[in-house]
C-alpha cells in the first residue's frame, strides 16, 4: 500500500514540476509529509522502505519527480540565461561534478563499493553513488531546478502554494501531537515535525508576509507566517533556533537600514521593530540563564541541556559528539582532499568506542568528505553569487518600491547556512534562494536595447536621441 502510494506522489510531484512549475515546490515539499501520514506508526523506518535490493526514502517520489522536471525542462540554449543569473553556471558547474563522479564510480569504484558491508553494490555501485548524492544533494539539484524553470515562475503566483505546504506540515504536526499526546520529550528523541519541516515553516514565515502587499488576504498572511514561525520554534530543534536567531539579525539589519520596508504604516514598523528586539532580547536571556545554574535550566534532559550547544558545547555529549564524527569523517578523505573519497563507498566512524554508520550532519563536512576542495568551492561561489546578487539588486534605485525579493533572499542565506551546519541544506533553502535573486521571476528589470529603455513588467520608456542625420 505504501509503495502504490509512493508511486502516486512521484507522478503528482512529475507532472507539477514539468507542467505547473509554481505548484512543484508544494507537491515536492509535501509529498514525503503526507506520505509519513499514510504509513503505520510502528515498526517503520522512513529511511529504509525494502523494494528487492534497494532501500527507498519517503523523499524518493519528491527526488523522482524533480529529475523528471529537469529533464523536460533543461534546453542547452538555457545555458545562456542561466549566465544572467546569480549562481546559475555555479550550479550547472556542480551536477556537472556530480555527474562525473557518478560516471567514475560505475566505471572504477564497483569491486571498492562491493566489498562495503553498509553499500549497496547494485549495478556496480551505480545504487549506492545515486544515494549518496540523493540523501545530500538534493537541494543544490532543486535549486538548479529553480533557476532553469525560473522563466515559468512569478513570485506572485507562489503565495496559494506555499500556503498549502505550510497547512500540510501544520496538519501533520497536530496529528502527531493527538496520537502521542505530547509536543515533544525532554530530551528531544520525539518532536512532532522533523527538523526538515521545522526549517521550511521558518523560511515561509519570513517571505508570507512579503508575498501580497495589499488585498483582503494580507492580515491572513501574516497570521499565518506568525503560526508557522511558532510551530518551527516549538519543534525543539536547535538548528531551527540557531537559523531563526539568524534571520532576526539580519531582517533587523536590513531594516534599520533602510534597505527593507516592512511596512508604510508607521505603527505597524513599530510592531515589527518591537517584536524583533523582543525576540533578541528573549533569546539572549535563555541562554544567559540556560549557562548560569537557574532551577528549571540546569536539569539534565530539559531546556538547560539542550541549551549547552550554544553556551557549552564541550559539556553537551550530543555537541561533542557530532565534533568527533566531523574530525573522523574528514580524516578519513586522506589523499583525495582535492576531489573527495568515492561516491558510494560510505564510511564507518569510532565515536566513544562504537563504529556507528550515520549521516555526517554537517553539510560542509558532506561536501568536503564527496567532493573535496572542488565542490567546497564550488558550492561557497554558489551562495557567494547568491548575496552578492541581491546586495547589487538592493543597491539598484530602480528596485527601491519592490527591493523585497533580495532582501529577503539575504535572510533565507542566513538560514540555509545555518541550518548546513547541523544537517545538509533543507529542500528549499537553495531553491528559494535562487528564486529570490533570479531576474527571470517577475522582478522589475533593466535591459537596455539600442536606444529603448525597456522595464520588464512596466511600460517602455522612450529616450529622446538626438538627429544625427
Amino acid at each position: 500500500m505504501l509503495l502504490i502510494a509512493m508511486l502516486i506522489a512521484a507522478l503528482v510531484v512529475a507532472y507539477t514540476a514539468c507542467a505547473r512549475p509554481n505548484w512543484f515546490w508544494t507537491a515536492f515539499l509535501s509529498a514525503p509529509t503526507i506520505l509519513s501520514m499514510l504509513s503505520p506508526a510502528d515498526n517503520f523506518d522512513p529511511n529504509g522502505i525494502a523494494m528487492g535490493p534497494l532501500r527507498l526514502r519517503l523523499s524518493d517520489p519528491s527526488m523522482l519527480g524533480l529529475l523528471i522536471g529537469l529533464l523536460y525542462h533543461f534546453r542547452p540554449k538555457h545555458l545562456r540565461s542561466l549566465r544572467r543569473q546569480p549562481g546559475g553556471i555555479t550550479l550547472a558547474l556542480i551536477l556537472f561534478f556530480l555527474t562525473i563522479k557518478l560516471l567514475l564510480t560505475v566505471l572504477t569504484g564497483g569491486a571498492l563499493i562491493a566489498s562495503n558491508p553498509i553499500a549497496n553494490g547494485y549495478l556496480g555501485g551505480l545504487v549506492a553513488a545515486a544515494g549518496e548524492v540523493r540523501d545530500n544533494f538534493v537541494p543544490l539539484i532543486a535549486a538548479f531546478y529553480a533557476a532553469i524553470s525560473a522563466r515559468r515562475l512569478k513570485l506572485s503566483t507562489l503565495t496559494a502554494p506555499f500556503v498549502i505546504a505550510i497547512g500540510v506540515i501544520l496538519l501533520r504536526a497536530a496529528t502527531q501531537i493527538t496520537a502521542s499526546g505530547k509536543i515533544w520529550s525532554n530530551g528531544g528523541e520525539f518532536r512532532f515535525i522533523n527538523s526538515s519541516e521545522a526549517i521550511t515553516l521558518l523560511l515561509l514565515s519570513f517571505l508570507l508576509p512579503f508575498l501580497r502587499s495589499s488585498g483582503p488576504s494580507r492580515a491572513g498572511l501574516r497570521s499565518l507566517a506568525c503560526v508557522a514561525f511558532a510551530v518551527a520554534m516549538t519543534a525543539n530543534h536547535r538548528s531551527v533556533w540557531l537559523c531563526a536567531l539568524l534571520a532576526v539579525m539580519v531582517l533587523l539589519g536590513l531594516a534599520v537600514s533602510g534597505k527593507l520596508q516592512l511596512s508604510k504604516d508607521k505603527s505597524v514598523r513599530a510592531v515589527y521593530a518591537v517584536s524583533i528586539a523582543l525576540t533578541l532580547i528573549t533569546g539572549s536571556a535563555v541562554l544567559l540563564s540556560g549557562s548560569s545554574e537557574l532551577q528549571g535550566f540546569s536539569d539534565s534532559k530539559g531546556l538547560g541541556q539542550r541549551l549547552l550547544a550554544f553556551t557549552d558545547p564541550g559539556s553537551d555529549p550530543d555537541a561533542s559528539w557530532r565534533l568527533s564524527l566531523w574530525i573522523d569523517r574528514v580524516d578519513q578523505i586522506g589523499d583525495t582532499w582535492i576531489w573527495g573519497r568515492q561516491l558510494g563507498d560510505r564510511r564507518q566512524s569510532l565515536v566513544a568506542g562504537n563504529w556507528v554508520a550515520v549521516p555526517n550532519h554537517s553539510g560542509y563536512v558532506t561536501t568536503v568528505e564527496l567532493g573535496g576542495l572542488l565542490l567546497l568551492s564550488l558550492v561557497v561561489a554558489y551562495w557567494w553569487a547568491l548575496a552578492a546578487g541581491a546586495i547589487k539588486s538592493l543597491r539598484m534605485k530602480s528596485l527601491a518600491s519592490e527591493s523585497w525579493p533580495p532582501a529577503v533572499a539575504l535572510i533565507v542565506i542566513a538560514m540555509a547556512l545555518g541550518y548546513a551546519i547541523s544537517y545538509d541544506f533543507s529542500f528549499l533553502g537553495p531553491a528559494l534562494a535562487t528564486i529570490l535573486t533570479s531576474r527571470q521571476c517577475g522582478q522589475p528589470l533593466l535591459v537596455k536595447r539600442g536606444v529603448r529603455c525597456v522595464t520588464r513588467n512596466a511600460a517602455p520608456v522612450w529616450t529622446p536621441q538626438p538627429h544625427l542625420g
